[in-house]
């Protein structure tokens, strides 16, 4: 079973930075800690968030070092529970790319609006960008639909992930 640890009984509510409204991460972590499920300690869901920050822009794959940093530490966590964390701070990575970039995605999505209004959503550059960017995203939203438990599965797994990256990098080489 791979997991990031269990928590100790630190009561959510009263933890430093979680004042008024929590925050997506700080509602996750509280509702699987009422459950007696905990995916993450705050200690954890930082070293993660941070090796997520500084994975995901570099050509390797952040989502298997999530993997193998919480195996190499030791952490431990029922696996149902591991994905949906995984997938939460992927989340955060989007945030930060959809703010950086908002001003290029507004004039794309404007762009390619302006198009369609014309008849011709290619015509501009911003348009067609907006076209490349949706064709390239379909093959791996198909794939990953597709092939959803045997990936699940294989993130499941350290040792493989640990292969697979080690063959990535030597693809990159």
């Amino acid at each position: 079973m791979r997991g990031y640890g269990s928590m100790n009984s630190v009561d959510l509510r009263r933890s430093p930075g979680v004042k008024g409204e929590a925050s997506i991460l700080s509602r996750f972590i509280t509702h699987y800690h009422h459950r007696g499920e905990v995916p993450v300690t705050w200690f954890q869901a930082l070293v993660l968030g941070i090796v997520q920050g500084l994975t995901e822009y570099l050509p390797v794959s952040s989502s298997a070092h999530l993997v193998l940093v919480p195996w190499l530490l030791g952490w431990r966590n029922d696996e149902r529970l591991v994905f949906p964390f995984d997938v939460l701070v992927h989340w955060g990575t989007l945030v930060s790319v959809l703010i950086y970039f908002r001003r290029d995605l507004w004039a794309i999505l404007a762009g390619g609006w302006e198009g369609i209004r014309r008849g011709s959503p290619f015509a501009t550059p911003e348009g067609r960008l907006g076209g490349w960017i949706l064709l390239a995203t379909l093959p791996a939203a198909v794939l990953g639909m597709l092939f959803k438990k045997p990936i699940e599965a294989v993130f499941l797994q350290p040792v493989l992930t640990g292969v697979l990256l080690f063959g990535t990098a030597g693809l990159l080489w």
